[in-house]
């Protein structure tokens, strides 16, 4: 009886995952009193900048991930708010860089959930510096894209990473189970927008 309990168990866990409704986790972001209007200088003020960690053509020194949790400070995008990272780079003047922006899905189970990446780039001012996104991806297991730049001054920059809780609860993307990464199961898993979870971002220098 006791190890049918125990497989009754591991069963319901893995069926169930995350037990928190992206949705429900959505509305007390949405009713925080304290959001930070997008384009304001408190987006800086209102956080303790993070080293961006620098790659190498996409290889980085650190593979530290960090977490968006509900102890962020939050950001108002109008459509939206969410909870934010800020991470600083210092840049030379004419510096090409590309930003490499990763969120990984965080949670066992059927179940799965993922952070839909959101991030931006400002200047020491807080004025939203021009950069052009690409290689946009999503999958079970990670989704994001890359952000490309030229810093027009010297100084230092920030990408302000959120989630983009314009859809909690979407599904992102779907594939078959498999048990160690390789045998299928036949059973057809998605994971879902979370306005929280883990990230990886980095960037590197592509001066020609």
């Amino acid at each position: 009886m006791k190890v049918r309990a125990i497989f009754i168990a591991i069963l319901i866990y893995l069926v169930t995952g995350c037990a928190s409704n992206p949705g429900t986790l959505y509305s007390s972001i949405d009713s925080a009193e304290k959001a930070i209007p997008y384009g304001s200088i408190d987006v800086i003020l209102g956080a303790s900048p993070i080293d961006l960690p620098e790659t190498i053509h996409g290889l980085s020194f650190s593979r530290k991930r960090f977490d968006i949790t509900s102890s962020d400070p939050v950001i108002d995008f109008g459509k939206y708010k969410a909870n934010y990272k800020l991470f600083q780079l210092k840049l030379e003047k004419d510096e090409q860089y590309k930003i490499h922006v990763v969120s990984f899905c965080d949670c066992l189970g059927f179940d799965k959930r993922i952070l839909v990446p959101n991030a931006y780039v400002i200047d020491s001012q807080g004025e939203t510096v021009d950069t052009t996104m690409s290689s946009q991806a999503a999958s079970l297991s990670s989704a994001g894209f890359h952000l490309q730049g030229k810093a027009l001054e010297s100084g230092m920059y920030y990408l302000v990473f959120s989630a983009n809780n314009s859809r909690p609860g979407a599904t992102i993307g779907i594939e078959e189970a498999k048990v160690n990464g390789y045998v299928p199961t036949g059973i057809i898993v998605a994971n879902k927008s979370n306005p929280y979870g883990k990230i990886m971002p980095s960037y590197e220098i592509v001066n020609e």
